[in-house]
């Protein structure tokens, strides 16, 4: 598809999510080492149990979330950046704080009981949501 639309204007991917495609080259290298899925318990847990705002969140997972949140955001300025410019940005999700832990929607914010280092990702996950939020794609397409 980019290609189609690379023809006619300047087109600019940006990857806004956790996973491997688009990761940065240290989220590469610990994808390499350490899977790209869930392994520990508590992690698989959490993940799967997003709608208990009460759950304990691991050191490990406020971490990686960190780490994922430095590469959204920076994907995220350069989508903002492009777009000011005229660029078609085509990106693969788009972030949002209505469902949690789904579509890129928070994984620790609206959490209750966290550990210093976990409120500190919350608060900057939030904030990412929140500036996200102020940038409203011209068209959203969702597939099952």
């Amino acid at each position: 598809m980019e290609a189609l639309f690379a023809q006619q204007m300047n087109v600019t991917n940006v990857f806004l999510g956790n996973g491997q495609s688009g990761a940065s080259w240290y989220r590469k290298a610990i994808f390499f080492f350490f899977g790209a899925k869930a392994k520990w318990r508590t992690h698989k847990q959490l993940k799967n149990n997003h709608s208990n705002p009460r759950s304990h969140v691991p050191w490990y997972y406020s971490l990686w979330i960190l780490i994922c949140l430095r590469d959204k955001e920076k994907n995220f300025r350069r989508a903002i950046r492009a777009r000011a410019n005229g660029s078609l940005v085509l990106s693969d999700r788009w972030p949002q704080s209505q469902l949690a832990a789904t579509f890129d929607g928070p994984r620790i914010y609206g959490k209750t009981g966290l550990g210093r280092f976990a409120k500190y990702v919350a608060k900057r996950e939030k904030l990412f949501l929140d500036r996200a939020g102020n940038y409203v794609p011209d068209l959203v397409l969702r597939f099952r």
